[in-house]
């Protein structure tokens, strides 16, 4: 039977059979990059939401933060006392830079070059205080392989596959796979989100 991302690979070489190429013509490395960029583009157009943890440490005002567009919602520990803000990077730097804030809990915070940048720096009395940030994707975070399947809902193969199809082809045959692709995005976008064995999930109303 295969997993997911095997099937959908021997879908995708079915396919391409009738457009008379071989499979012997295409290396698993470079299908499996098609299937993640097809991955990466359905993630940015579907608006795609993942909840992720930031464990705070002591004057630490830098914590990795990969593939986020954008962050929808913060959820501080109920210890916290003042609310916590995320803002655009220019505006963060012109608060620091202008204002002398005395509390130590942290109460903004930037997204910038794969770095999420909170002010001020936490003290000791924050250590290991989780912080929840609701935020959008810009693209997976992870590789498409024989091993690893994709993030999204399952429902979405059939997208994955028109891309996969598309980018070995040329002239018509591509442009009209595309444009199906993009079609089958639109038609899926309003599906309410399902229960899947990932944690990504539609935008939702905190």
């Amino acid at each position: 039977m295969g997993n997911r991302s095997t099937n959908i690979k021997g879908r995708v070489l079915n396919k391409l059979k009738l457009y008379g190429i071989s499979s012997s013509e295409i290396t698993d490395e470079e299908l499996y990059a098609e299937l993640k960029s097809a991955q990466d583009i359905i993630i940015s157009e579907v608006n795609f939401t993942k909840e992720i943890s930031i464990t705070i440490q002591t004057h630490a005002d830098s914590y990795s933060i990969q593939k986020v567009a954008s962050v929808k919602a913060a959820e501080i520990p109920e210890s916290w006392r003042y609310e916590f803000n995320i803002i655009p990077n220019k505006e963060f730097i012109d608060k620091i830079n202008s204002q002398y804030i005395t509390v130590t809990q942290p109460i903004i915070g930037t997204i910038y070059d794969n770095q999420l940048r909170i002010y001020p720096k936490p003290t000791a009395e924050f250590n290991g205080d989780v912080l929840k940030l609701i935020v959008h994707l810009n693209s997976s975070e992870i590789k498409i392989n024989e091993n690893t399947e994709p993030v999204i809902p399952e429902y979405f193969d059939k997208a994955i596959e028109l891309y996969a199809i598309s980018q070995f082809l040329i002239g018509n045959p591509r442009a009209q796979l595309l444009n199906e692709f993009y079609q089958e995005i639109k038609r899926l976008r309003p599906i309410p989100h399902r229960a899947s064995n990932n944690n990504l999930q539609r935008p939702r109303v905190l």
